[in-house]
């Protein structure tokens, strides 16, 4: 079996599988690597780590020919399995293109997960213990687009796998998994036969670094300041000092005094869900669910993937189209009452993987901090001199005032992340609804975001909906909790705490 890892004997001859040599390299025109050197052999797992920006998802890219190599002595590997944001962004672009009508037509869901896996393969269906292993008996009959984060993740993985290329290249796999698949998805990478496939996995968490990694790579400004065997990079200064920052809060957050309060209903909820219900088709996501939160409140939502964490406050951030006929009153407003969209979102700030796909305009990255007082992608008016003097107080925070005038097309996914993160934080939002923030985040800018939200929350009148799947992720502010809880039939009992 291809998933069957036997017992590694470590006088095989060892296989150069890619090489990379003195290398300089391109993307679309502008230099990005520079007298580059990297080998992977056969039987080697490689976990490559950096800060955002550093350069680290230009090596997946690099390992997979997307990089214009322009001197140096190279041999790529002769077939790759890759796995990152940025395919599944594109796989969603091409899904909605050949999409009849809109995201949630069920009479069109779009290419099935189980087409899309074995694509191109002699396989007739997904084998059972790879099903089994990350849990996706549940999604494979449904289309592509109509999965969560994590559900997606999971189906690009399972392609990746199913492909059984020479060298498999993950570009942080574990982000917008729950716990289970995550330690699914470890056990398998574990048990991956490093003699068949090699294995890079590039990632941003401590505990990404698994049993089976032979060799650490990492990252800085490009190049690999450090690298080798893995017992002799993990307890070096620099990754000790990478793993455990030390951060420090500014006295107080740009437009600190700006008090942005909302009215309440009879009950003094700030949000109200009476007897809600959604369907997909004979899928019921919520059912009969009554949700009342008060001011001062801050949730933590945490569940599995697919459980319908992202439903339930798309029908607060007034986006989806059955939040009309259910019970959902905001802000002492009941929905489909006469307000606008934007008188919704106007006390909303959101962070989520949807809202980063859709941000595709190339502007500035000052001018996107600064549209989130405008709540619109992009800018599409003057602004004032006071917005601008405070989005360059938000940058100098997370460390970006030096590049505030580059587009954010030449970002990294991460940096991209913390650009939204705080473009939801600018206008202090009543509301501030975080759909797994952290995601593809290095551990200084985590650390800095997860102190920034205690912050605002316990200084300032914002209240936090804060989903995420990882436990480690404590915010000191945030006393209650909303757990969705499997039962059978993809179906979730709702637990409020």
């Amino acid at each position: 079996m291809w998933i069957i890892h036997p017992k590694l004997s470590y006088f095989m001859r060892m296989k150069n599988i890619c090489n990379y040599t003195s290398v300089t390299a391109s993307y679309k025109w502008e230099q990005v690597l520079n007298d580059f050197n990297f080998t992977i052999n056969s039987n080697e797992f490689w976990v490559i780590l950096g800060k955002n920006g550093s350069g680290k998802s230009l090596i997946g890219q690099l390992l997979t020919n997307l990089l214009d190599i322009t001197s140096g002595d190279f041999s790529h590997a002769k077939s790759i399995g890759y796995v990152s944001s940025s395919n599944a962004d594109h796989l969603l672009e091409e899904d909605v293109l050949n999409m009849i009508g809109d995201p949630e037509n069920l009479t069109d869901p779009g290419q099935r997960s189980e087409d899309y896996i074995i694509e191109g393969l002699d396989e007739s269906e997904v084998p059972k213990e790879l099903v089994d292993s990350l849990n996706m008996s549940g999604i494979l009959h449904r289309g592509v687009r109509q999965l969560s984060t994590g559900e997606l993740q999971k189906v690009m993985i399972c392609r990746a796998i199913m492909q059984k290329p020479a060298l498999l290249v993950f570009d942080d796999p574990y982000e917008g998994l729950d716990v289970a698949s995550r330690e699914h998805l470890s056990d398998i990478i574990n048990n991956i036969d490093k003699t068949e496939m090699s294995v890079v996995l590039i990632v941003s968490r401590l505990d990404s670094i698994l049993e089976t990694t032979t060799h650490i790579a990492y990252m800085e400004d490009g190049t690999f300041p450090i690298q080798g065997k893995k017992e002799e990079i993990i307890n070096s200064p620099t990754m000790k000092m990478f793993f455990d920052p030390v951060i420090t809060m500014p006295e107080e957050l740009p437009g600190q005094q700006r008090i942005n309060s909302v009215n309440t209903d009879e009950n003094e909820n700030v949000i109200s869900l009476q007897n809600t219900s959604v369907n997909y088709g004979e899928r019921k996501i919520l059912e009969d669910f009554t949700w009342n939160v008060k001011q001062n409140q801050n949730w933590l939502i945490t569940g599995p993937n697919g459980c319908g964490k992202t439903t339930l406050l798309s029908l607060v951030t007034g986006d989806h189209s059955q939040s009309f006929n259910n019970g959902v009153t905001l802000f002492g407003i009941k929905r489909g009452s006469g307000e606008t969209i934007w008188d919704i979102k106007k006390n909303i700030g959101i962070v989520s993987s949807a809202l980063q796909r859709d941000y595709k305009v190339s502007v500035s990255v000052i001018d996107m901090v600064i549209s989130g007082f405008y709540d619109s992608i992009g800018i599409y008016s003057n602004y004032l001199q006071e917005e601008y003097n405070e989005a360059y107080k938000w940058l100098e925070i997370v460390g970006m005032q030096h590049i505030k005038d580059e587009s954010i097309k030449t970002l990294s996914y991460g940096e991209q992340r913390l650009l939204l993160i705080i473009r939801a934080m600018v206008k202090h939002p009543p509301i501030l609804i975080l759909d797994e923030p952290c995601l593809g985040l290095d551990p200084i800018n985590r650390t800095l975001i997860l102190k920034l939200i205690n912050y605002l929350a316990s200084k300032t009148v914002t209240q936090i909906f804060y989903i995420t799947h990882h436990q480690e992720d404590k915010i000191d502010c945030i006393t209650n909790r909303l757990t969705f809880v499997e039962k059978e039939d993809e179906l979730f009992d709702i637990v409020i705490s």
